[in-house]
């Protein structure tokens, strides 16, 4: 069952009219990269513990955060976020 969930979540389409949109969506952090100054890039993911428990969320149920420049943001990795750009 869980294979069968998988092939159906692996093969999501993307939403065309969503591309380039403003969008607004809450979810928790992943840290990718991390220092002391704070994180550079991270993934943004549906619930608390994906990516370290398996199985991980579908590839549809994740972004990708990369900070720009040398920005590097502090966050909390226990509490919800909401991503907005």
């Amino acid at each position: 069952m869980l294979k069968k969930l998988r092939e159906v979540w692996d093969s999501a389409p993307v939403h065309k009219a969503m591309v380039g949109q403003a969008v607004r969506i809450p979810g928790y952090i992943v840290p990718l990269e991390d220092s002391k100054e704070g994180m550079k890039e991270f993934l943004l993911v549906p619930y608390y513990g994906a990516c370290v428990h398996t199985p991980p969320p579908p590839p549809n149920q994740m972004v990708l955060v990369e900070m720009e420049g040398r920005r590097r943001v502090r966050l909390d990795l226990f509490e919800a976020i909401w991503l907005e750009g």
